[in-house]
């Protein structure tokens, strides 16, 4: 005949249970053991006293596991544990953190006055009970609105330095672990042997690294073109510039406190245009800059003729940020017409105009682009090449007609050469 018994550890829900059927009568053993019945007839179970018994259990008890502890660097530096991770704190993003986390089970009747968190009294010792460290991100954005798991692991005890029950996490492999912004949850749990669960639960927030920071600029956000050259030309209004920052791991860098912008366009050293307190539109969630509808005026462009090159720079309260950019004259609207050779001499039917020269300049007074096609209608006066009235501007910013007029009326009349804009000039031969 047999006895059964569970251990002090076991929980009385765990113990052995007669289960009683219709027709059966079962005995679920469950966590209980079984010894002869001998045992205690030969007097070889111990009598306890209540009192004693009380005791025991109150030592049991005092032992029994109550809850995980993280250590840090201060506290482990027996274990040379090279840094810290962050818990409860803001980090920038790209934090170096520590290739391993280690944490103990702290007994009941460890206290915070121990002398010694490693004091080998307050760490639970029991390698039948397994830790598991899952840590979660939460991005924070409405794209985003759950925790995703990126790491899991389950660990027995371990000892360093004569040191057991160390329950010790590996992080060497995860090189990336605080590249993204958002809060990091690290949850550590293990199930006792009465089936109760302990965790603890710290948080780490990650922000977007600022010392990273680097930019995208578009024109009424296509961010298709990734940092294409923004194109602007005079008299032309800008719709809309919009403006995201980044930092070296892609998260957005949110744009605060700002209301105005300044608005220059530099030509190496040389300022070529700015305008002031632009007023400026954020996205809701903040990382978008829009600024709309603004006009430049200048009349310094021939001096990155021909290729336009300049820099765009937008200065806000806290930062600023460059991109090129291309800013071209305005359309044709003033010509002026240089014959003064011919003003000099009579011409004759037949003569040829060897001096005639056309600058076109826009609003500003800058020569526009080379390229551009203007229609000169003439009176008197034939192209010599036969190519009709359509002629483009040089790279000078002039309509050549040197050695392309030929005089075809007679003395006493008069000849003048004009586009689609203003009249350029008269003269008489």
């Amino acid at each position: 005949m047999n006895s059964f018994s569970r251990s002090i550890e076991c929980p009385g829900d765990q113990g052995c249970l007669l289960e009683v059927g219709q027709d059966s009568v079962h005995l679920n053993i469950k966590e209980s053991f079984s010894f002869p019945i001998s045992v205690i007839d030969d007097n070889k179970c111990q009598t306890m006293d209540e009192d004693s018994w009380c005791q025991m259990l109150r030592k049991k008890s005092a032992k029994a596991p109550a809850c995980i502890e993280v250590l840090r660097n201060s506290q482990g530096n027996d274990l040379a544990i090279d840094g810290d991770v962050p818990f409860e704190k803001v980090i920038a993003a790209g934090y170096n953190h520590p290739r391993e986390i280690i944490a103990v089970i702290r007994p009941q009747n460890a206290t915070t006055c121990s002398t010694s968190l490693l004091d080998k009294r307050y760490i639970v010792k029991d390698d039948d009970l397994e830790m598991a460290m899952e840590i979660y991100h939460l991005p924070g954005s409405k794209d985003h609105p759950r925790a995703k798991l990126i790491y899991k692991k389950l660990k027995k005890p371990s000892s360093c330095n004569s040191i057991n029950g160390l329950y010790i996490f590996q992080l060497s492999e995860e090189t990336s672990m605080f590249t993204k912004s958002g809060v990091y949850s690290f949850i550590f749990s293990v199930r006792c042997r009465d089936s109760t669960v302990i965790k603890h639960e710290s948080r780490i927030t990650v922000r977007p690294n600022s010392n990273t920071r680097h930019w995208q600029l578009s024109c009424d956000a296509d961010w298709s073109a990734d940092n294409a050259v923004v194109d602007i030309r005079l008299g032309m209004p800008v719709r809309c510039l919009a403006a995201r920052s980044h930092d070296l791991y892609g998260n957005g860098i949110p744009f605060l406190d700002v209301h105005k912008a300044v608005i220059t366009i530099l030509g190496g050293d040389d300022i070529l245009a700015q305008v002031k307190d632009i007023k400026v539109d954020l996205s809701t969630d903040l990382l978008t800059l829009y600024i709309r509808d603004f006009l430049f005026k200048t009349n310094k462009l021939d001096r990155v003729r021909p290729n336009y090159e300049a820099m765009l720079k937008i200065s806000l309260s806290d930062s600023e940020l460059s991109h090129p950019c291309k800013v071209k004259p305005g359309l044709p609207s003033t010509i002026n017409m240089d014959m003064s050779l011919a003003w000099e001499k009579n011409l004759t039917p037949g003569e040829v105009i060897d001096d005639a020269l056309l600058e076109v300049l826009d609003h500003c007074g800058n020569h526009v682009e080379e390229g551009m096609e203007l229609i000169v209608n003439t009176v008197g006066l034939s192209f010599v090449d036969k190519c009709g009235p359509v002629r483009k501007v040089n790279s000078e910013g002039f309509v050549d007609l040197r050695g392309m007029l030929k005089v075809v009326s007679g003395f006493g009349s008069e000849g003048q050469s004009h586009s689609g804009a203003n009249i350029a000039g008269t003269f008489s031969f």
